[in-house]
């Protein structure tokens, strides 16, 4: 049986983020960020020989981050 991975989040630091880690921001799949590479919908994307790499910066502002953080979920404003 396979084993589930956990995400994995970026380091706070990373001006490169790996595949997972856009997936993780995205809250997405590996598959789904996979598929809009290959279709070249994918901004900031560093081809490092056989490796991929995504720009920070350019995720951000592609996708209206404030930071390639996810936010916690659940709301803490009011109901009124």
């Amino acid at each position: 049986m396979a084993e589930k991975k956990s995400p994995v989040q970026p380091a706070p630091d990373a001006e490169l983020l790996k595949v997972e880690e856009v997936a993780f921001v995205l809250r997405t799949t590996v598959g789904a960020v996979y598929a809009q590479i290959e279709r070249g919908k994918m901004p900031g994307l560093v081809r490092m020989g056989r490796h991929l790499r995504v720009r920070r910066d350019d995720l951000r502002k592609a996708y209206g981050l404030g930071s390639a953080q996810p936010q916690a979920t659940g709301s803490s404003s009011p109901r009124g």
